[in-house]
């Protein structure tokens, strides 16, 4: 059938040292292909023959550019890693909203006493401050990975103790089973300065994607993505170079470029401010800005080896606090 030739693609570009190093064979099912751990032989593959890369795109519909972040990132390609990171990249922040919601939906049943001792909710954490914690920590690299980890396994809790909570059926549980496996792809990102925070960006709780780049040279940079309510875009790239910042904001709306405008106005003030450093601000309308850092937008030699500035970290930061109320 067709998933049985999809695996087949896959295989036949797998050379036969990596099919028994992964343990698996040319009869092997697709989804025994991607329980198996082939991450290595997949960037093989690819540097040889594009065949095996394409192949696995295909067969689970995965956008290009996902797949090579799971590959960059080291994570494993299973069907649930691969389902987990579509829905976090086509469906922006809808776990931590899932998540939000199903925690206001306990709560009430709890108030309205549903609840009894076996369910283990004696009292439900603040979600508001979960959900705030991994931005407010955003200041370096250490930092920003620490209170991602914490946030990850605050998270985790809560989701263990609202399989059996009050309040939730058997949809909510459903998406906190999504929620799960969404966590632990994010947590795995974030090890590779690649993170997806929780941020209310005018009243609407979304993901903030931001990635850094670095590379021997004296420039580093990173660049956040953001999806409003409205699905509008926001992206900024914004880098250091000899003592002076770059950033460059732009929107696909006419609208939100113009907010974005007036919001920043007097932005390099509080710059200068927070890093005793002259900025330049430039705000466009476009739907894709080059990568900070590198203007080819692909990455150095080296440019994941090592954290990025802790500058860096902060100017993000600062940069989305200031949108958040647009």
């Amino acid at each position: 059938g067709y998933y049985a030739k999809k695996a087949s693609g896959i295989l036949e570009n797998l050379s036969p040292e990596a099919l028994k190093k992964a343990g698996i064979s040319l009869a092997s099912t697709l989804d025994e292909l991607m329980d198996a751990d082939i991450i290595d032989e997949l960037k093989s593959a690819e540097e040889l023959k594009d065949g095996a890369f394409e192949e696995t795109k295909a067969a689970y519909n995965v956008p290009e550019n996902t797949l090579r972040l799971l590959l960059e990132s080291g994570i494993k390609i299973t069907p649930d890693n691969l389902s987990a990171a579509n829905e976090i990249f086509q469906n922006r922040g809808k776990a931590f909203r899932d998540i939000k919601n199903i925690h206001e939906k306990i709560s009430k049943a709890l108030t309205e006493g549903e609840g009894d001792d076996e369910t283990g909710l004696i009292s439900l954490p603040n979600i508001d401050d979960i959900i705030s914690g991994p931005l407010l920590s955003f200041t370096d690299s250490g930092s920003a990975q620490s209170a991602f980890e914490a946030f990850s396994e605050n998270v985790s809790m809560f989701i263990e103790q609202a399989m059996q909570a009050p309040g939730t059926d058997h949809l909510d549980i459903k998406s906190l089973s999504l929620c799960a496996k969404q966590m632990s792809v994010m947590s795995f990102l974030g090890r590779n300065e690649s993170y997806e925070l929780p941020a209310v960006i005018d009243g609407y709780l979304t993901s903030v994607s931001v990635t850094f780049r670095h590379d021997a040279s004296r420039q580093a940079g990173a660049q956040v993505s953001i999806l409003t309510a409205s699905k509008s875009s926001i992206k900024a790239s914004i880098y250091i170079k000899d003592d002076r910042i770059s950033l460059t904001a732009a929107s696909d709306d006419k609208e939100l470029k113009e907010k974005i405008e007036r919001k920043l106005d007097g932005f390099t003030g509080k710059i200068l401010d927070e890093t005793g450093k002259a900025a330049d601000i430039n705000i466009i309308q476009t739907d894709s800005i080059p990568f900070a850092g590198n203007a080819s937008g692909a990455e150095t030699e080296g440019s994941r080896k090592e954290g990025s500035p802790g500058e860096l970290y902060n100017l993000a930061k600062l940069f989305i606090e200031e949108l958040s109320s647009l």
